[in-house]
């Protein structure tokens, strides 16, 4: 019992390690996948901002794209009865001015969120005279163009979206500018994704240039190529942020000074510039929602764990429970045995001696009697009777004392064949029909040779009265690879009825008339003795097979 505590506590202590290791496993693999999901998913959020960037700029240049044609045929009066351009000035909040400039680059109107429902105002004083050499700008002739006015003071640095105005005959007559904070219109567009996980985004231009950065506005326009002392203080290197300017898009993980970040970004195409968005998460925001599925998963793992542990000292005690009332019953059955074998002792000697007395008077009345046929037969079935009481004694007495086995190394092929030729001249009343399946080759087993055969005798005998007048008996013995031998003995006779079958062995049962019953019961014991098993299956009118099995050499 010792033995199998410590097997428990052991396979107990394999499963808790391996559910240990598989939950390491389980961390260090979900938490690559987890990086790369987050990866992908904040590629996504980066192309998001990218989009709405694009769509605001989009809008923005098919509405001056509107008023450059009003202003280029001189309908620009008209303004206040188009409704998509009302629409557009009423729900755009980033506007600070609108400018018509004409082809010589002076300022012929001027239109703000105050002239949305109004004819353009006149031109402010400051503008009076003074001419605006927008021509520089790549482009204006052809198509819409972007370019950014940077000021002292980042927080007015501008954006300026200029739209060539053509007249009827389709000759180029002027521009029309939009003047947006470029500050103002970031922070609105790039804010509302940045609800969760702690991330931040800021903005790149295709030249290295930072245009907007939540934390570090002071470093606007300027080129992360060349970094300050300031940048050197919190970045390692800019190696990431160099292959953004390559890529469409992507992400990556940023390390600097151990603190470690999750970078994502994807490119945005404006009119005649492009910019990348970027967004940038802590890793430790990433690591704790790792951490949260770890520790949920290694919870689960304890309480299978834990239940694996009870589970193993239930079944330990049920184990030993079991043991223990098999040990008591086998106690009580051998106390039981103990005392049929004294009881039948004593009784064995109380018998023995007046059945001596009485074969010895019988044989002496008998020598001294004239008697006829009728007295001589009469003589000799009594003779038999105490033969037959003394056959009961002996067999009690071997059913009630333990079996001493003296195993040797015994040929069973010999023996079963032996004791088929012993019992033969025995049966000239019957006629039977003999069939052996015995390999040619020897089957050997250690046991005790006389108590097998008595086994084998009981067994072929009891086959032979359960054939009539004649029969058929089958005997096969065969030996299979894991060295286990099975011993059949089939026969053709009366069978045995479901209600006898379960009783078969016990002591004194019997369905011959002259029977001790005590044979099966008997057999039995040998074999358990030797470590096998014996097994019956019959059915009424049709025969019975009865099976040993036993362990070979």
């Amino acid at each position: 019992m010792k033995k199998n505590k410590v097997i428990i506590i052991a396979v107990t202590l394999v499963l808790c390690f391996s559910i240990i290791a598989i939950a390491h496993f389980q961390y260090f693999e979900t938490r690559s996948k987890i990086l790369e999901l987050y990866g992908e998913k904040q590629v996504i959020l980066a192309k998001q901002i990218a989009l709405s960037l694009r769509k605001y700029f989009e809008d923005q240049i098919r509405s001056l794209k509107i008023l450059a044609a009003l202003y280029g045929k001189g309908n620009l009066h008209r303004l206040n009865l188009n409704e998509r351009l009302d629409y557009f000035l009423d729900r755009n909040i980033y506007d600070e001015e609108i400018l018509f400039i004409n082809s010589g680059y002076n300022v012929d109107y001027h239109l703000t969120r105050r002239d949305i429902h109004t004819n353009p105002t006149e031109v402010p004083p400051e503008f009076v005279g003074k001419s605006f050499k927008y021509e520089q700008i790549s482009g204006q002739k052809t198509g819409a163009t972007i370019r950014l006015v940077r000021s002292r003071d980042v927080k007015d640095s501008k954006v300026l979206i200029s739209v060539p105005a053509f007249d009827r005959n389709n000759d180029y007559r002027g521009l029309v500018i939009e003047i947006i904070n470029l500050n103002k219109i970031l922070k609105e567009i790039i804010t509302p994704f940045m609800d969760t996980y702690g991330a931040h985004a800021f903005l790149l231009s295709d030249s290295s240039e930072i245009l907007y950065h939540p934390y570090h506005p002071e470093r606007t326009f300027k080129k992360f190529n060349n970094p300050s002392r300031s940048c050197k203080k919190c970045h390692q290197n800019f190696l990431l942020e160099k292959r953004m300017l390559k890529l469409e898009s992507g992400w990556g993980t940023k390390e600097d000074y151990g603190d470690k970040k999750l970078l994502s970004f994807a490119k945005i195409q404006l009119a005649n510039i492009s910019w990348i968005t970027a967004v940038k998460t802590p890793y430790d925001e990433i690591a704790r929602a790792n951490r949260r599925q770890f520790w949920i998963f290694f919870f689960l793992s304890a309480s299978m764990m834990l239940f694996v542990l009870l589970g193993s000292m239930a079944f330990y005690k049920i184990a030993k429970k079991h043991i223990e009332l098999e040990k008591e019953k086998q106690l009580r059955h051998q106390e039981h045995l103990a005392f049929i074998g004294e009881m039948s002792t004593r009784i064995a000697h109380e018998i023995k001696n007046p059945l001596a007395s009485l074969q010895t008077g019988i044989q002496l009345v008998e020598s001294t009697l004239e008697m006829d046929e009728e007295t001589h037969e009469y003589f000799k079935r009594l003779t038999g009777e105490i033969h037959r009481v003394d056959e009961i004694v002996k067999g009690l007495l071997a059913y009630a004392r333990d079996e001493q086995i003296k195993r040797i190394k015994t040929d069973l092929t010999a023996l079963v064949q032996n004791v088929i030729r012993l019992i033969q001249p025995t049966i000239k009343d019957k006629s039977i029909e003999w069939k052996l399946s015995i390999p040619s080759s020897r089957i050997m087993l250690m046991a005790d040779e006389q108590k097998m055969e008595q086994v084998l005798w009981n067994l072929i005998i009891n086959a032979v009265q359960a054939v009539k007048d004649s029969g058929q008996i089958e005997i096969i013995l065969q030996k299979e690879k894991n060295k286990k031998i099975h011993i059949k003995i089939i026969d053709n006779g009366c069978g045995i009825s479901g209600k006898n079958l379960s009783k078969i062995f016990q002591p004194f049962f019997s369905t011959q008339s002259q029977g001790t019953g005590l044979g099966l019961a008997i057999s039995k014991k040998i074999i358990q003795a030797h470590g096998g098993r014996i097994r019956v299956e019959s059915k009424v009118g049709h025969g019975t097979c009865v099976e040993i099995i036993l362990t070979g050499v």
